[in-house]
């Protein structure tokens, strides 16, 4: 059965890789975060690790989709994201203002402003329905540059 990555996104899920000949293929929760335009790779955020990475949709199959997050594992993972962003390098910071009263759509509700080596420390503002969309929205950012400085 094919995978619909698309209608994953935002969810957690227990993958694996595809190829059983690997010994070390062990089953991973994820939250994945992420579909490359082609939608031939995706990106997760491994939740025990809370480490994000991108891998080809074909090397990983879906084992189980997860219940929704608890509100105590919501937590968590936003607290994971914000160490993550804060501990990156020496001056860098992560700032959540109060919630968007008036929201003009649905990806604005929250907003975090995120500031580290990666975009210049400049302050930069990341909105999203939830607190961890939005941080995850700035991990994104923040691995795509570091991604886009590697490869020069």
């Amino acid at each position: 059965m094919k995978t619909n990555w698309k209608e994953l996104i935002g969810g957690r899920v227990l993958i694996q890789k595809a190829d059983f000949t690997d010994r070390q293929a062990i089953p991973m929760e994820v939250v994945l975060t992420e579909l490359s335009p082609s939608g031939k790779c995706f990106k997760a955020l491994w939740v025990m690790s809370n480490q994000s990475f991108w891998q080809n949709c074909t090397d990983f199959e879906v084992l189980e989709t997860l219940p929704p997050e608890s509100p105590q594992a919501v937590a968590m993972l936003c607290h994971k994201l914000i160490e993550s962003l804060r501990n990156d390098c020496e001056g860098a910071s992560v700032m959540i203002p109060c919630d968007n009263p008036d929201p003009d759509g649905h990806d604005d509700q929250v907003a975090v402003d995120v500031m580290g080596d990666w975009n210049g420390f400049k302050e930069e503002r990341f909105y999203a329905d939830t607190l961890l969309n939005a941080l995850m929205k700035a991990d994104s950012k923040r691995q795509a540059v570091r991604d886009k400085s590697k490869i020069k």
